[in-house]
């Protein structure tokens, strides 16, 4: 995997976590508890993270070397995926809901970060639809899956933290509403990654296509 590679993959990261979610609230409502809950929290997303991290680098490096092939399937597969979560994501602010509704508010702070985190559908969805966009072909499928998934857990936990300082300096409280506006923008965003992950690996199984006729 290349340091471009690797941006590229950082970048992509960025978008997908400035998506309103359910890590998002959470950190948001610690933030208004005070520095140290919010820290806590971001702990226990993290840790929630390692846990995805873990499974994916061992389920995607065991079927990738059982079966190369199947990175183009995922990855097509993954990019609609994106596109799926992305025109959700869209449609839930246009409308005005809260998806996000927390259920673990009475847990501790760590405990609450962690189980939402670990129970958060939008986790496995990435780690199975994005990494696979970024993971080269031949050896080395399990370094660069190990190294991605260090990656979101660093890049992510650096993030919320960021969100905790915003939302302790902002006063942001306890409205998950306050992300409505970044959800639209994000979800388009997010929408336009998916198409960009998409068209190269078209091309290419178009180009294998091709060679097997």
């Amino acid at each position: 995997m290349t340091f471009s590679t690797w941006i590229g993959f950082v970048l992509t990261l960025l978008v997908a976590l400035a998506v309103p979610g359910p890590d998002f609230v959470v950190v948001v409502q610690a933030a208004g508890r005070g520095r140290r809950a919010g820290v806590r929290t971001v702990a226990g997303i993290m840790t929630g993270l390692c846990v995805h991290a873990g499974l994916a680098t061992a389920g995607l490096a065991a079927m990738l070397a059982a079966w190369p092939q199947a990175l183009d399937l995922l990855r097509l597969v993954g990019a609609a995926v994106l596109v799926w979560l992305a025109l959700r994501v869209i449609n839930s602010a246009r409308r005005g809901g809260d998806p996000n509704a927390l259920e673990h508010d009475h847990l501790h702070p760590y405990r609450r970060g962690f189980v939402v985190d670990v129970s958060n559908p939008k986790a496995p969805i990435f780690f199975g639809a994005v990494l696979p966009q970024f993971i080269g072909r031949g050896p080395g499928i399990t370094t660069d899956t190990a190294i991605l998934g260090l990656t979101v857990v660093l890049v992510s936990g650096a993030f919320w933290l960021v969100v905790a300082v915003v939302a302790r300096v902002l006063r942001v409280g306890r409205s998950p509403r306050a992300g409505r506006p970044a959800a639209a923008v994000s979800g388009g965003l997010l929408l336009v990654v998916a198409v960009g992950l998409a068209v190269p690996t078209l091309g290419h199984v178009r180009d294998y296509a091709a060679r097997m006729i």
